[in-house]
C-alpha cells in the first residue's frame, strides 16, 4: 500500500509544476519549503537541503511576504542542521533578521 508521503510528494510535484507554468515564484517557494520539511521528516537531509536552497533562490524569496521569507529561512536552517551543517544553519537563521533587529554576536556554541 502506498504511503501518504508518496501521495504528498506527487501532489507537491504537480503543484510545483503548475506554479512554474504560471510563472508564480512565491507559491513555488512555499511548495519547495513544504517538500524540504517532508524530506527532513523522512530522514533525507541532503534532498531537504537541495529543496530548501531552491526555495530561497531568486524571486521565490524576494517576492515572498516577510512571513514566508522567515519560514523559508527557518526550513533552510532546519535542513542544514539535519544534514550536520551547523554553521551554515546558524548563518541561514542570522540572514533572516528583520531590519532593526540587534546585530550582536549570538551566544551559540558549536
Amino acid at each position: 500500500m502506498p504511503s501518504h508521503h508518496d501521495a504528498g510528494r506527487r501532489s507537491f510535484t504537480l503543484a510545483l509544476k503548475l506554479a512554474a507554468e504560471a510563472d508564480d515564484a512565491p507559491p513555488a517557494g512555499h511548495i519547495l519549503r513544504a517538500m524540504a520539511h517532508q524530506a527532513t521528516d523522512l530522514g533525507h537531509p541532503q534532498p531537504a537541503v537541495d529543496l530548501a536552497t531552491a526555495s530561497v533562490d531568486r524571486t521565490r524569496h524576494t517576492l515572498a511576504t516577510p512571513r514566508e521569507r522567515a519560514l523559508l529561512g527557518v526550513v533552510q536552517a532546519r535542513s542544514l542542521a539535519a544534514d550536520g551543517q551547523k554553521r551554515a544553519a546558524i548563518a541561514a537563521l542570522l540572514c533572516q533578521r528583520p531590519a532593526g533587529f540587534p546585530r550582536g554576536r549570538p551566544e551559540i556554541s558549536l
